[in-house]
């Protein structure tokens, strides 16, 4: 029974590939990859689904999602347009039917889209080196890369580089199985994934050019030395030119698709070099994205060292895939440097998938020879060590985000990010649209000016606000004419020392900061010191609010009132922490005839109307959940010649009727 079981446990941590394995022993192989996953989803989960949308997020969305797909493929007003990514987001947010207003709110309906990538990601890399180099290796790479902080920074985001390391895992999977079997499905696949690559990010161009070199390369090679490299039993010389060409059909193909746009494609701001080579780019860049992507993870360092030392002295072994993935690591940047240019760092983020199986390759062979009991420890320890390493690499990053509180300092490396931990623009503008006066002056000085207007928007409709005086002064000038309007002057920054500074330049007003600290960016208000403080306006019971679609307010005499469009939204905000059933009244009137008045929550009709040109007040009972509940009041309009607008109905009065708690079950 032990001899049994002895060769059972030599079976399943044997490191042969994937097809000399029993099922069994693949499949438990397969668990324990899927369990190694495992921490790194439940991180990204907690960490990073919901997080707000920062400056190139709501960019891309506003400017290449939310508009119709002929846009998204002819825009490319800015590089941020990563065309493939924002068409798939396009379809999914539409298929759905989640508007921008869903996701300011809800973030996570999209960025499940970008972990589903991920999920793809790590079955691609396991499923690659499995084939080729063993179970064991596979299930190290798995760990090495989910303990790459910097692709732990990149899965959800919503851009195209999530997409662009899954399709560079897949190529390499299908690219791999076709040079060792010749299957036409895995060189067709080749060839569309390597388009897709490139029309995700034209700069993914580094990374695909590499793959074309190197094949050529050995092509090249093999012919002047008439040797025939043989993988069971067939010549691999004509799929070695076959694969560089299917990687040039790829990158013609998308070459195609982009015509449209090829001209501000090729020249940009991004692009445009000096044309000569940038040293730079070798010196300073390279080393840097290497030092990011060792994550901190030094208990792993030197036992992947020693492997890439076996792995270099092994003659008796061919490690072609190997040296693919090390010329994968090293010619991109030289390319950059050669072209002159030195682009971001997070333009060779998907070289973290090469990354992680040059790691989880070289710590299989450094363990590679010992027997079973110490496999099993070493499987053990390592995952431990790239835990631990991992939690430290966060506790570091997190060190340096909290230092950049104060000195307002924006971090945009591949670790460090600002748009990380601390940065809540959601939660910031709600606080400040909550106790702000609609009479007052607003200055922005520094922060993300495309995050932070989406969420102040947001927030200002929920509470009903309107802020009627904007104004942008980086150097922090404020007109004397606003200081003797004695209006409220807020001020939006990132930097802390703009109540000191303000105060010293202007000593007619007296600052204060008015929102809460722990977070990135803040708003100071400023008032003449002559000016008494007025209360805030009380925000602890239910509200209804008019949102999108109504028009500006209008007076007739003492009578306010607003006209609808086609699509009008209200707001019914609980403040409360439990369900409240509340009575809505509308008071409306329809434009010039009577008409159809849809109420609607989510997909969910909840009450239907013939609205008449005289002025009446419709009730309808709602349960809304704690925080904001949207409704949508749609009906057919009428062009105005007038005003030149499209108008439905006028609501003169939108209020709470009353409002009870919901009875507990």
């Amino acid at each position: 029974m032990n001899s049994y079981k002895d060769t059972s446990t030599h079976s399943i941590l044997s490191d042969r590939p994937a097809k000399s394995l029993s099922p069994r022993s693949d499949l438990v192989w397969t668990l324990m990859a899927c369990a190694a996953t495992l921490p790194w989803i439940i991180y990204i989960i907690a960490a990073y689904i919901n997080l707000d949308f920062w400056h190139d997020e709501i960019y891309t969305l506003h400017h290449f999602v939310f508009v119709p797909i002929s846009t998204t493929v002819t825009d490319y007003r800015a590089p941020n347009n990563h065309i493939f990514a924002n068409i798939l987001n396009h379809f999914y947010l539409n298929g759905f039917g989640i508007d921008d207003f869903d996701l300011l709110r809800e973030p996570w309906k999209i960025r499940l889209l970008m972990l589903f990538y991920t999920f793809l990601t790590f079955i691609y890399v396991y499923r690659t080196v499995r084939d080729f180099f063993g179970p064991i290796a596979g299930f190290f790479t798995v760990i090495i890369l989910g303990s790459t902080l910097p692709f732990i920074n990149f899965t959800v985001q919503v851009r195209g580089y999530t997409l662009s390391m899954t399709l560079l895992g897949m190529i390499l999977y299908y690219k791999l199985h076709y040079y060792t079997g010749g299957s036409r499905i895995s060189g067709s696949l080749v060839i569309i994934l390597t388009s897709l690559l490139f029309y995700t990010i034209p700069s993914n161009i580094y990374i695909i050019a590499p793959i074309f070199i190197y094949w050529l390369s050995r092509y090249l090679f093999s012919s002047l030395r008439n040797k025939n490299v043989r993988t069971n039993g067939k010549l691999t010389t004509n799929r070695e030119i076959k694969l560089a060409i299917m990687i040039m059909s790829g990158i013609a193909i998308a070459t195609i698709w982009y015509i449209p746009i090829l001209p501000k494609v090729i020249d940009n701001n991004m692009t445009r070099t000096s044309g000569m080579p940038n040293l730079s780019t070798l010196t300073e860049l390279m080393p840097a994205f290497f030092r990011h992507l060792i994550s901190k993870r030094f208990l792993l360092l030197l036992p992947v060292l020693y492997g890439l030392m076996k792995i270099f002295r092994d003659r008796n072994r061919d490690y072609n895939v190997f040296y693919l993935l090390l010329v994968l690591m090293v010619l991109p940047f030289l390319l950059s440097a050669l072209r002159g240019d030195k682009p971001f760092d997070r333009t060779f983020i998907p070289l973290v998938i090469p990354f992680s199986m040059i790691g989880g390759i070289s710590l299989k062979e450094a363990i590679k020879g010992f027997n079973v009991r110490f496999t099993s420890i070493s499987l053990v320890l390592i995952f431990l060590a790239a835990i631990i390493s991992f939690t430290f690499s966060v506790v570091y990053r997190d060190r340096i985000l909290l230092s950049n509180l104060e000195s307002g300092r924006h971090l945009q490396d591949i670790t460090n990010n600002y748009y990380q931990n601390y940065y809540k623009p959601s939660a910031l503008m709600k606080e400040f649209a909550e106790i702000c006066q609609e009479e007052s002056i607003f200055i922005i000085h520094k922060w993300d000016k495309m995050a932070m207007p989406r969420y102040l928007d947001y927030w200002l409709e929920i509470y009903g606000k309107t802020l009627k005086e904007w104004h942008k002064s980086p150097n922090l000038e404020i007109k004397k004419s606003w200081i003797r309007s004695k209006k409220p002057i807020y001020v939006f920054t990132n930097d802390a020392n703009v109540q000191r500074l303000l105060e010293s330049r202007y000593p007619d007003l007296s600052c204060k900061r008015i929102t809460s600290p722990g977070q990135l960016g803040m708003v100071i208000e400023c008032n003449h010191r002559d000016r008494p403080e007025e209360s805030t306006l009380d925000r602890s019971r239910p509200w209804v609010a008019l949102g999108r679609g109504w028009y500006a307010t209008e007076y007739a005499g003492s009578l306010a009132y607003r006209w609808g469009s086609a699509n009008n939204t209200l707001w019914l905000v609980n403040p409360y922490d439990t369900p409240i059933h509340m009575t809505l009244a509308l008071t409306l009137a329809s434009y010039e005839t009577a008409r159809p008045v849809e109420l609607w929550h989510d997909r969910r009709l909840i009450a239907r109307w013939d609205v008449q040109r005289p002025m009446r007040t419709y009730r309808i009972g709602v349960t809304a959940p704690p925080g904001q509940t949207r409704l949508r009041l749609r009906a057919p309009t009428t062009y105005d010649p007038q005003s030149q607008r499209e108008l439905s109905v006028i609501a003169l009065k939108v209020q709470l009727a009353d409002y009870t708690a919901t009875e507990s079950k």
